[in-house]
């Protein structure tokens, strides 16, 4: 991008050990090397090391770190980061911490603005002692909610579960089925196509073609 950026959307420097300058009619470059942080509003970068491209894009490797506010931290080994937008793309062991709960992938994307992450090549959660995992989701910060689709497995101490699509309020602690369900649960096997299981108060609910 040529156009300067505003002072909102300017990515911070807060400190680096070794820092070079490339400069050209349309870019200002800047390489970062050793104990980069930097900022951005209420956004903590830190990492390795980094390119910074007219103060608004950044790319960043190794040991990086995003942190939103005091509820939100991400990590990961390759970050690119759009200033202007907002939009945050993480790779390589990727790890999302929001309080107690944790999300594992190799890919993630994540924005900034409305705080949801989403992944499409697989991912783990894990709330409390409940697992659920799928090859494709969404995860609502603000919400605390999460949407699941495609190969959904969900591991808890009193049940197994599968499915295809499935809702997970994490508030609530309550699994929302909606798509046909298997769940192992002790010695027992039910079939859903739609209903919930609320984990913490062991109370569920089994509809549409329901067999036990």
């Amino acid at each position: 991008t040529s156009a300067a950026p505003k002072e909102g959307v300017k990515i911070k420097i807060l400190r680096t050990d070794t820092t070079i300058i490339l400069q050209s009619s349309q870019q200002n470059v800047t390489k970062l090397i050793g104990n980069v942080k930097l900022y951005q509003d209420s956004v903590l970068m830190t990492c390795d090391s980094a390119i910074l491209v007219n103060e608004q894009q950044l790319f960043a490797y190794d040991s990086v770190t995003i942190q939103q506010g005091d509820s939100l931290t991400a990590f990961a080994n390759y970050l690119e980061y759009d200033g202007s937008t907002r939009q945050a793309y993480l790779e390589g062991d990727v790890v999302l911490l929001n309080g107690s709960r944790q999300l594992y992938t190799d890919r993630l994307d994540y924005d900034l603005n409305t705080k949801v992450a989403s992944y499409y090549y697989g991912a783990t959660l894990v709330s409390d002692s409940t697992q659920l995992s799928s090859k494709r989701g969404y995860y609502y910060v603000d919400e605390e909610k999460a949407a699941f689709k495609d190969s959904v497995v969900v591991t808890d101490p009193d049940f197994y579960l599968r499915t295809d699509t499935l809702q997970y309020s994490l508030a609530l602690s309550t699994v929302y089925f909606r798509a046909p369900t298997l769940i192992t649960a002790d010695s027992s096997d039910i079939y859903c196509e739609d209903g919930f299981y609320d984990t913490e108060n062991g109370l569920a609910e089994f509809r549409e073609n329901a067999q036990y």
